[in-house]
Parts: C-alpha cells; sequence; structure tokens
C-alpha cells in the first residue's frame, strides 16, 4: 500500500515505501503507527529483542463510505426526484374539467 504515513514511537519516519529508518533500535518496546486518507489509523506495539530481527505487519482497514456516498441514498434520492418531476407533468398538462368559454360575433341583417 502506497503512501502511508509511518511514525515510530511518535516520530514520524515518512511515507511508506520511502521511510527513514534509523540504523539500529533500542532493546524493548516499541510503538508503530500507520495512517492513510481514507483509512482507519492504526497503532501497534512490537518488542525488539536483541541480535534478532523483528518483522511487524501494519493492514490499515479502509473506512467504510460516508451514507451520501453510498449506493442507496443515490437511488432513493433519483427515485423521489424522478417521482417528484413526474407528479408535477402529470399534474400541470391535466385538464381541469370545466368547459373552455365559447363565444363568437352573430351578425344580424
Amino acid at each position: 500500500m502506497e503512501d502511508v504515513e509511518v511514525s515510530l514511537n511518535g516520530q514520524t519516519l515518512g511515507r511508506w515505501p520511502e521511510l527513514r529508518l534509523p540504523e539500529s533500535l533500542a532493546t524493548g518496546k516499541i510503538r508503530l503507527e500507520a495512517r492513510k486518507e481514507g483509512y482507519f489509523p492504526l497503532a501497534q506495539d512490537a518488542y525488539i529483542e536483541p541480535g534478532r530481527m523483528t518483522d511487524a505487519a501494519l493492514q490499515l482497514t479502509e473506512e467504510p463510505a460516508k451514507w451520501w456516498q453510498t449506493w442507496w441514498f443515490w437511488t432513493v434520492t433519483g427515485a423521489v426526484v424522478a417521482g417528484g418531476v413526474t407528479t408535477g407533468v402529470v399534474l400541470g398538462t391535466q385538464d381541469s374539467g370545466s368547459p373552455a368559454p365559447a363565444g363568437g360575433t352573430v351578425k344580424i341583417r
């Protein structure tokens, strides 16, 4: 995953995959944090043992879409708008039921 901001014990290391890693770490507990737009932030503790390589897998979880970004919101919105337009057209073109006025000129000789 690209463009993930990673920090170690509160110090920013950079963005994955271009991190500025320290040459060595003291034995003991460390805290790794990862952040990326659109994902939940992650914090993970690891323990550094002397003379051993320590792996830490940082797996970010994508945030769910906001309610106004979901398919169902736009489907319902489209249906409501289409229904309103249809109702307006039907009511606007409907005959009122009263006869149209009639008239003319009568010529008498």
